[in-house]
C-alpha cells in the first residue's frame, strides 16, 4: 500500500511539472508571436486577396 501511495504522488508530480511545461512553452509562443506582430508592416497581406487576384470584372489577372 505504501508503493501505492508513493506512485500516485509521483504520477502527481510528473502531471504537475508537465502542465508547468505546457504553460511555459505557451507564454514563450506567445512571446515570439508579440515580436514577429511587432515587426510586420501593413501592405499586400492586410489587402482583400481578390483585390489582388482578380481584375474588375471578376476574371483572373
Amino acid at each position: 500500500m505504501t508503493q501505492s501511495i508513493k506512485n500516485e504522488e509521483t504520477v502527481r508530480l510528473t502531471r504537475e511539472e508537465c502542465q508547468r511545461d505546457l504553460e511555459a512553452r505557451v507564454e514563450e509562443l506567445l512571446a515570439i508571436g508579440r515580436r514577429c506582430a511587432e515587426s510586420l508592416q501593413p501592405g499586400p497581406a492586410a489587402a482583400e486577396h481578390g483585390d489582388l487576384l482578380y481584375d474588375d470584372r471578376g476574371l483572373p489577372k
